[in-house]
């Protein structure tokens, strides 16, 4: 950057690089958890405390790293590399089978309406436009991410953070990160989703009854709202555009599920189906219907399946690791077919099965003696490329996340009085499920094998967004998602008397 600042001696690093818009991944929100926000001193470095001894090596500390949450500047420093360790693209375009294209105001003429969702992660986009009087096509779509990220990686985080009087900076955010993708389009009807935590922080309201228990949250639906309103603009020109958000269920299974659900028609189940929505991430929300009802729950997987809390874990971008087979060698599918830069959701979920399918863990997710003390090595690396690990944690973290969703499952099923060989559809939802193949996921024991065997699994994508999409052509949009709100009865995981021992036993492989 070159830049100098004056600062105040006592200054947290973290907190200056906020307010001086300096970007850098704070997964766990800056709690020390971590070890993602490190930087390169030339001078000036911090001494080491706990959390630098306890993420960084000693060569890295002797190289003036350390992490920026926990560096306090007492002198004259230089920073020499700020470090973007989840290699953030503003344009995640090559993350999907979808052809994503960013829209540009100049290629677009005429009015357009937009579909939104607000995702932990990401912000998803298309842009719609009538041809001819008929329905809305899409003309363009984008995926960046949400920067609300610098205050955490999962929804906990930013309630802590705007319970803490960040709730400001949060909507500020969000609404910066909305206005980049719309800008210069004449928008006539926004049409937005996005978990119940998201959608709190974007229309400004608090988040206090969402950080304790009972989880109350203050509104699951909404008015039509005009966009000056609700991302609070000043000029007038935006003052008519209609912005209409997706009602939700409860504090933890929101407008998102509920969209999706929407999308895929849940409404409309035939007599004696049973379809089943899995959005595998970080919230881990999922329903089971049939035609007369609709079981829902929620589970906190964490951001494993979206590359976060791994080492060597990134967006679904290019140079991504997604899919992997361990013969003689490890290999690797490369999103844009570059050299590997660490590795995405489905990457990890294909090569931790394969770990286990070659046996190189053991059912407790124990590396064998030769990986345990460096990892895995997955990518040998080159003088221009870091090498790549995959460590003992990395196995543990997603033990937890992919226990949270088999226990969410076989709970839910439970409750909704099925078994897995009697749902005949199962929608595998998430933006990066579109590069999942089920069938390499096997040794995991994500899902039962009874939906693995049968084949009825479809990987569908951000479905969320779809049902954005689609209420962008359909008047009856409001009464369908409200009919889904209203058959839907969500069961609380932790107040069942299963959940507990299925957590413990989906531990396993």
């Amino acid at each position: 950057m070159n830049k100098e600042y004056e600062i105040f001696e006592g200054t947290l690093l973290s907190e200056f690089m906020i307010r001086n818009g300096i970007e850098q991944e704070r997964p766990c929100g800056g709690t020390g958890r971590c070890g993602k926000c490190k930087v390169k001193f030339i001078y000036g470095a911090p001494k080491p405390g706990n959390a630098d001894r306890s993420f960084l090596a000693e060569s890295e500390i002797e190289a003036g790293i350390r992490l920026s949450c926990r560096a306090v500047i007492t002198e004259d420093a230089r920073i020499d590399k700020v470090y973007y360790s989840d290699n953030i693209s503003d344009n995640l375009q090559s993350g999907s089978k979808d052809p994503i294209k960013k829209p540009q105001a100049d290629e677009i003429k005429g009015e357009v309406s937009i579909a939104l969702d607000i995702g932990t992660t990401t912000i998803a986009a298309a842009v719609m436009q009538e041809k001819d009087g008929g329905d809305p096509e899409q003309v363009s779509k984008t995926t960046i991410m949400n920067h609300q990220r610098r205050y955490g990686a999962d929804v906990i985080s930013r309630i802590q953070a705007a319970n803490s009087g960040k709730a400001k900076e949060l909507r500020d955010c969000v609404v910066d990160d909305i206005k980049s993708i719309t800008a210069g389009l004449k928008i006539k009807q926004m049409m937005i989703a996005g978990n119940t935590t998201m959608l709190h922080l974007l229309t400004g309201d608090s988040c206090e009854g969402l950080g304790k228990a009972p989880y109350t949250p203050v509104r699951l639906s909404y008015p039509k709202l005009k966009a000056n309103e609700l991302f609070l603009y000043k000029e007038e020109r935006e003052s008519e555009t209609e912005c209409l958000l997706a009602p939700g269920i409860s504090a933890f299974v929101g407008a998102d599920i509920v969209s999706g659900m929407y999308a895929l028609s849940f409404d409309r189940i035939p007599k004696g189906k049973r379809y089943m929505l899995i959005d595998l991430g970080t919230n881990g929300e999922m329903a089971v219907a049939d035609s007369e009802r609709i079981s829902v729950c929620s589970t906190a997987a964490g951001p494993v399946f979206e590359g976060g809390g791994i080492s060597c874990g990134m967006p679904g971008v290019t140079g991504a690791i997604e899919h992997v087979t361990l013969k003689e060698d490890a290999e690797l599918g490369v999103i844009g077919g570059e050299k590997p830069l660490g590795i995405c959701g489905s990457g990890v979920l294909e090569l931790v099965s394969e770990l286990r399918r070659t046996k190189a863990i053991d059912e407790t997710g124990l590396f064998e003696d030769k990986y345990f003390e460096e990892g895995f090595p997955l990518y040998k690396g080159d003088e221009s490329t870091e090498g790549i690990f995959f460590t003992q944690n990395d196995i543990r973290a997603v033990q937890l996340a992919k226990a949270a969703i088999r226990s969410g499952i076989d709970t839910l099923l439970e409750a909704h009085g099925c078994r897995p060989e009697d749902i005949d559809k199962v929608y595998l939802a998430g933006g990066f499920s579109e590069h999942l193949d089920t069938s390499k996921v096997r040794f995991l024991k994500l899902l039962p094998e009874e939906f693995i065997g049968r084949d009825v699994c479809e990987c569908v994508g951000n479905t969320s967004l779809l049902g954005c999409i689609k209420v962008l052509g359909d008047k009856d949009f409001t009464d369908r998602m409200n009919t889904i709100v209203s058959m839907a009865v969500e069961i609380k995981l932790a107040e069942t008397d299963e959940f507990g021992d299925s957590f413990i036993e989906a531990m396993n492989f």
